[in-house]
């Protein structure tokens, strides 16, 4: 499980994206409009992914690595 906090700048319209090393789109999640999110990443085999946020006026990246 990834949690992640949520900025206020980001608008509840927005997604949460995870994506491999490929560019290849492996979870796409809509953000609930709390502060807090929760991802599932039992179906990520171990390596590094990135995890892109984004609503209709910001956007942010950050690389995590999953170890299991």
């Amino acid at each position: 499980l990834l949690n992640v906090k949520i900025n206020s700048l980001f608008s509840p319209t927005g997604n949460m994206e995870i994506y491999n090393l490929q560019g290849q789109l492996i979870i796409n999640q809509k953000i609930t409009g709390t502060t807090q999110e929760n991802i599932n990443t039992s179906p990520l085999h171990n390596g590094i992914y990135f995890l892109k946020i984004q609503d209709e006026e910001h956007t942010s990246i950050t690389k995590f690595v999953v170890e299991k």
